[in-house]
């Protein structure tokens, strides 16, 4: 008898219609759609602005208030270096005009060692030197006159301790008046007062402010020098109290201009551009807020815009003040 050696077929017929039996839980996952978180997007202008106001000693070029007033101007920037000297009764001081906008008239002010006046000093007091931004390419007639119409996007100051190791002493103050308020007249006592100062340790480092427009007036284009023969436009600064008499502080002022054409034509116009939303972006992380300006507050400010959604701000500002707080100052010795 022949066997049957063949492999027994399965019968596909009789398993049609029944299912496949699946262990629980060995079932894929689904695949989730994921939604690209929003994020911000400055314009040019309002990145370059950005960087300015964080690192206004960066060579940057085209800076420009991203607000509503877009007109093509004339950017440029201009630079003050000078010294100050502590007076007789261990004050010194800088006062400037964040706004200042001539090349023939007082914009800057610092101490000598003729000094001795316990306050922040007036255009009349006697040991302080007057300083002209000489870069500024317009006389305070011009601008007056209406011939141009600048106005400053940003100002930068910083200052450092640069005398002998043994003399190094006191305390260092930086003033900005968020309201363009003057601070001419005032003691180091109403200063520290304010909420607008900020306070270092004397060291060999670079210590700095910023100003950049906060109320409407600021960022309007106006035929006004804005000097500082008027003593009410001394809204930034520097004040050493308590230090020995005759030391010296190197001091340096950066202004970003723009100006818009008057009666007079201008040479190398450029567009402007209006970004109000990445404006108020950053009023809105940067207002009330003392920082340590440089390139790593500019790449911590872009870092996070773009990775915070435009939703999220109250975060955003509590992140960036954590990050930008200051902690204990260690022991300097200033080297």
């Amino acid at each position: 008898m022949q066997s049957n050696s063949q492999p027994r077929r399965k019968n596909n017929a009789s398993r049609k219609g029944k299912r496949k039996r699946i262990n629980k839980g060995s079932q894929a996952p689904r695949r989730q759609m994921v939604v690209p978180k929003p994020r911000v997007q400055l314009s040019e202008c309002a990145e370059l602005f950005a960087s300015a106001v964080t690192d206004p000693f960066g060579q940057w070029s085209g800076v420009c208030v991203p607000d509503t007033h877009d007109l093509p101007s004339f950017k440029l920037r201009t630079l003050i270096r000078g010294t100050m000297t502590v007076g007789t009764l261990g004050y010194g001081f800088v006062t400037i005009s964040s706004q200042g906008a001539c090349n023939n008239n007082v914009v800057v002010r610092a101490t000598t060692s003729a000094f001795a006046g316990l306050v922040v000093p007036t255009i009349a007091t006697t040991g302080v030197n007057s300083i002209l931004n000489l870069q500024f390419p317009y006389t305070a007639a011009a601008v007056n006159a209406g011939d141009v119409l600048p106005r400053v996007a940003v100002c930068g100051a910083r200052i450092r301790y640069i005398g002998s190791e043994l003399n190094r002493s006191g305390q260092l103050i930086a003033w900005k008046a968020p309201t363009s308020l003057s601070m001419i007249g005032k003691s180091t006592d109403v200063l520290l007062s304010n909420q607008a100062v900020q306070t270092y340790p004397v060291t060999r480092q670079w210590h700095g402010i910023t100003y950049f427009p906060t109320l409407p007036d600021d960022s309007a284009y106006v035929g006004a020098s804005n000097d500082l023969l008027i003593d009410n436009n001394a809204d930034l600064g520097f004040a050493v109290a308590g230090a020995i008499a005759g030391t010296t502080y190197e001091y340096e002022v950066v202004w970003y201009h723009e100006i818009a054409q008057g009666f007079t034509a201008l040479a190398n116009v450029s567009p402007s551009h209006s970004d109000l939303h990445g404006f108020s972006i950053i009023r809105n992380f940067l207002e009330g807020k003392y920082f340590d300006i440089g390139k790593p507050m500019t790449k911590l400010l872009m870092k996070l815009i773009q990775n915070y959604a435009p939703t999220n701000i109250t975060q955003f500002v509590n992140t960036f003040a954590a990050s930008t707080a200051r902690p204990t100052p260690p022991l300097d010795w200033g080297l």
